[in-house]
């Protein structure tokens, strides 16, 4: 991918998101013409939608597909349905399958974009059907059908219409785990797509084999990285990697040889108390006998640099690992700091400011600590001012405890290991006035571009990424954001997703506060298209308080596994100046933005609170604390979310109290010391 490309948003324009919201007409294709929103995915007879239905039990020699339970499943009209045609959307309203006036017995009745996946546990040899439009559309309807073995395409049969002869199917699926047969329309929309698979048949199959568990067994633990340095004060993160048999608990217990000079949190993460060493132990709490340790070297950091007599030098470029500490400017579009070298560097104790991106990287094991970061606007036609920290393919990065203004964080794939603890993390920062206004050259600004406080694109399959305690406000007039964070084709894993958690965010207006569009909000999980679920989603948000954002509070519109939880989105309708917003949205929506289909689901959106109070150019005020059209699919959940009457600055005003509440509580401090 070329540079261009890389530091591209590769967002997808949303300007019109607030019109789309409110006034979006369902204009769907049903079998008999109407314009109404088809019904969440079934699940299973006898399942609850978001259930997840035991595996089949194959029997050995040949299956009938049909009276095997689905692990998953959806459809565009109605449920699918078990050896009758599709019919309409009740469950058992289907007609006998027909295919060219033949009728069969065994075989599912869909409509297209349906999807169902089976389990074979890798026991069958052969899978075969036969495919057509039913006879009850007649000559009309569409579809492609397509076989899938785990992810890999077997079988496609081209467009076949109402006038299609049946086609016949045979594919090797030996050894495979998963069978997934898709139906799709034919690219002119899925009006009378009803498609049939008639007698499914798994042929060649085993009978399970009963394997004895192995006893529970310990084999080693080591912790990774194997010695650390810190100063007092800082933090860092250690992970064990325990080698387990027999369902063995992998579980450990942390301790410290010597607290005073280091203490070690349950979760492995070390903070730095004195300057001295100390020995880091993980001890399995399966077997005591087995453990892993890791050497803490801890400090004293550097003299911060004194606000108000900054001299800055000029740019600094590192082409070695180290601690650098100092101040630099750029004074013109190029990097402040470049980071040209692999080895591990941290830049803390520092000023800088410059017309282009502060620090910038390739491949960098970076962490920024205890920076003040000023991103300046250039004074060029059409340029703002850029990204504070703009790294591509991220071995490592830490940022934390530092102060940015202008400027927020953009990564662009990640291509670190986990497992020796290397990810992305973004911890107690002051973020200031985020700001896409473009120059118009002499002094002034006209238009602007898309500005985020943390930006993710491409950063996928990372299960050490945390984005928490951050706090970013905005003032009207004087920034212009976009989504403040956003996740773009990213997703952490299923058991260890992104985690944004416990920040504070106010304020996301368009350059002009008074305009009537803004896409921009407060967090966005699932943007982007990837047609893989493990390329975009698994993203935790939770404990976040997010104020007067403009278009929306929180949301999510693509991907599978996103989970919005336990957050405060507020907002009065107004600047602080209270200037009416004319771009207020709406508070909390999940909402297949892309029509990813069958690539869309298993998101939670539960016991937040939204207060998103709309007031009109009249002055009468209204709330739109919410909006869900997507809320139920493939098995997402909407529950428990806590619509707020009318709110007011004063209501704004009151949450930055708590949020300051919750800082002292919890003994954090944002920003640069």
């Amino acid at each position: 991918m070329g540079q261009n490309a890389v530091w591209g948003n590769n967002k997808k324009g949303r300007a019109g998101l607030q019109g789309t919201l409110l006034l979006l007409t369902l204009g769907l294709a049903s079998c008999g013409g109407q314009g109404s929103l088809p019904p969440a995915p079934e699940a299973p007879a006898g399942a609850a939608v978001g259930t997840v239905v035991e595996p089949q039990q194959l029997g050995q020699g040949d299956n009938t597909l049909s009276v095997e339970p689905f692990v998953s499943v959806s459809n565009a009209w109605g449920p699918v349905e078990r050896d009758r045609s599709n019919g309409e959307q009740g469950a058992g309203d289907g007609r006998t399958l027909t295919l060219n006036g033949q009728t069969f017995g065994r075989g599912f009745g869909t409509h297209a974009g349906s999807s169902m996946a089976f389990d074979l546990g890798g026991r069958c040899s052969t899978f075969t059907a036969s495919v057509g439009v039913d006879d009850e559309v007649g000559d009309r309807g569409s579809v492609l059908f397509q076989v899938y073995a785990d992810g890999v395409k077997l079988y496609d049969s081209g467009k076949m219409t109402g006038k299609s002869a049946t086609r016949t199917l045979s594919v090797s699926v030996a050894g495979k785990r998963e069978l997934r047969l898709v139906v799709t329309d034919a690219g002119d929309g899925n009006q009378f797509d009803h498609a049939d698979w008639v007698q499914p048949t798994l042929r060649g199959c085993t009978a399970p084999t009963t394997v004895a568990a192995p006893a529970p067994s310990v084999s080693s633990v080591t912790v990774s990285p194997s010695a650390l340095a810190l100063t007092t004060g800082a933090a860092g993160k250690l992970t064990a990697t325990v080698v387990t048999g027999g369902g063995a608990s992998s579980a450990v217990t942390w301790s410290s040889s010597t607290p005073g000079v280091a203490t070690v949190a349950a979760d492995g993460t070390v903070t730095g108390v004195t300057a001295g060493t100390a020995t880091i132990r993980a001890t399995s709490t399966a077997d005591a006998s087995k453990f892993g340790t890791a050497t803490v070297t801890v400090s004293a950091p550097a003299p911060a640099p004194t606000p108000g007599a900054v001299v800055y030098g000029g740019k600094l470029v590192v082409t070695r690992g180290g601690t650098y500490s100092g101040n630099w400017e750029s004074t013109d579009t190029t990097p402040a700091v470049s980071i040209q070298t692999s080895e591990p560097v941290t830049i803390e104790n520092a000023n800088i400011r410059g017309r282009g991106p502060l620090i910038h990287g390739y491949g960098a094991n970076l962490t920024v600590r205890n920076v003040r970061g000023t991103s300046l606007t250039p004074n060029i036609l059409g340029r703002a001012a850029e990204m504070a920290i703009k790294i591509g393919d991220a071995r490592n990065l830490r940022v934390e405890g530092s102060t940015f203004t202008g400027g927020g964080i953009y990564v662009h794939n990640f291509i670190g290991d986990p497992a020796a603890g290397q990810g992305i993390r973004i911890l107690k920062n002051n973020f200031v006035n985020i700001d896409g206004r473009k120059s118009d050259g002499a002094g002034g600004y006209s238009g602007s571009v898309i500005r985020q406080m943390v930006q993710f694109n491409g950063v996928t399959r990372i299960p050490t990424a945390e984005i928490a305690w951050n706090q970013n406000i905005n003032e009207a007039g004087r920034s212009a954001g976009e989504d403040l964070i956003n996740m773009y084709a990213s997703s952490g894993t299923p058991d260890k997703p992104i985690l944004i958690h416990d920040n504070y965010l106010q304020g996301s207006y368009p350059a002009n506060p008074t305009e009537g569009a803004h896409s921009g909000g407060g967090i966005l999980l699932g943007d982007g298209v990837t047609g893989n679920p493990e390329t975009n989603g698994y993203q935790h948000a939770y404990g976040n308080t997010v104020i007067s954002t403009t278009n929306y509070g929180m949301a999510i519109i693509g991907g599978w596994g996103n989970r919005i939880e336990n957050n405060r989105v507020i907002s009065s309708g107004r600047t602080p100046d209270g200037t009416r917003i004319a771009a207020q949205n709406v508070g909390l929506y999940v909402w297949d933005m892309y029509g990813s289909g069958a690539a869309f689901g298993g998101h939670v959106m539960q016991n937040n609170t939204s207060g998103w109070t709309k007031v009109s150019a009249t002055g009468t005020t209204s709330q739109n604390n919410w909006w869900f059209p997507n809320g139920s699919t493939n098995g997402s959940l909407t529950a428990n979310n806590a619509g707020l009457g009318t709110q007011t600055l004063d209501s704004e005003q009151a949450e930055f109290v708590r949020w300051q509440s919750k800082l002292s509580a919890a003994g954090i401090v944002v920003g640069a010391r």
